[in-house]
């Protein structure tokens, strides 16, 4: 679980005291928000918060106690109960907090293919994209799920796969062949102490490292790590939620972004170093204490808790 040490802020220098307390508690004193951010990312001094940063994921180290033998992967479905609009996910925060440059060029994008489409086109253009989307995820489940030499399968066993996923399958062909040991997939991640929760693609080794693997699909290339804009984010936050859900008996360090394409060309594959994800870590905790809906939903965060 993330542990945040309490915080003194002494002018703009953060002191780190002795007392302990859960993240959960955590609120971004003044000092982090005083000043006009230009970009999700540039904003985030690493040094000035290292004291920060360093203590929510210094509970992250995996220790021998904690290494437990796998079982099969986790799925755990998320509850859509009453009380479920209580816990924000991390899509809506993100969505929720996005830059005026971020919201700008979205707007542009949307004018645009409305433009080329029409409304009732774009709004079938977005369905569409949104059941590809959607297959695509459940059809990578299923090919994980299964057993380890359905990944070897030759080409022309692949035509199985249904028409609108078969070029990203074919895509992410080569990532598959080096994820092993699966832990989860499509699986359910609450933050009971920040009041966030998300739904984890896959947790996996790749190359031999276990990762949070977020699967994407795109119609351009994205070669780039900042191709993928707040996706890294998205990682981190989900990543943050896993350690500190006590379904989950192991913590996750590094993530993946793969970004699959229809016409069947390599997907590109970004790794997150552990690093990484603290430098976007300290990214998403700046979201969240921006997030509109936070001070609210802070005030019935015990009472979630004991759901």
């Amino acid at each position: 679980m993330f542990i945040l040490k309490r915080v003194g802020c002494v002018g703009i220098i953060m002191v780190p005291q002795c007392t302990s307390l859960f993240v959960g508690n955590f609120s971004a004193c003044h000092c982090l928000s005083s000043t006009k951010r230009h970009s999700p990312y540039s904003s985030v001094d690493i040094e000035r918060y290292s004291y920060l940063v360093k203590a929510v994921m210094s509970s992250k180290r995996l220790s021998k106690q904690r290494r437990q033998s796998q079982g099969p992967p986790a799925r755990i479905l998320l509850n859509r109960g009453k009380y479920r609009s209580l816990v924000p996910s991390v899509t809506r925060i993100l969505q929720q907090t996005l830059s005026r440059q971020q919201i700008f060029y979205l707007e542009r994008w949307k004018r645009k293919m409305i433009a080329q489409l029409g409304d009732e086109g774009f709004e079938e253009y977005s369905q569409n994209l949104f059941r590809q989307g959607k297959l695509f995820h459940s059809t990578v489940e299923d090919t994980l799920l299964s057993d380890a030499t359905s990944m070897d399968k030759e080409s022309s066993e692949k035509a199985e796969y249904q028409p609108d996923v078969q070029g990203y399958m074919e895509s992410i062909s080569h990532v598959l062949a080096d994820v092993s040991a699966v832990r989860a997939t499509e699986s359910t991640v609450q933050h009971a102490k920040l009041n966030y929760l998300g739904i984890v693609d896959c947790v996996a080794r790749y190359r031999g490292v276990l990762c949070l693997i977020d699967w994407k699909t795109s119609e351009k290339p994205k070669p780039f790590l900042s191709n993928t804009f707040d996706n890294p984010i998205q990682v981190a936050a989900y990543a943050g939620a896993l350690n500190s859900d006590g379904n989950y008996k192991y913590q996750v360090e590094n993530g993946l972004i793969v970004v699959a394409y229809k016409d069947g060309s390599p997907a590109h594959a970004h790794q997150l170093s552990s690093e990484l994800m603290l430098k976007y870590w300290a990214t998403w905790l700046l979201r969240l204490e921006n997030f509109p809906e936070q001070s609210t939903s802070e005030a019935s965060s015990s009472f979630v808790e004991k759901r």
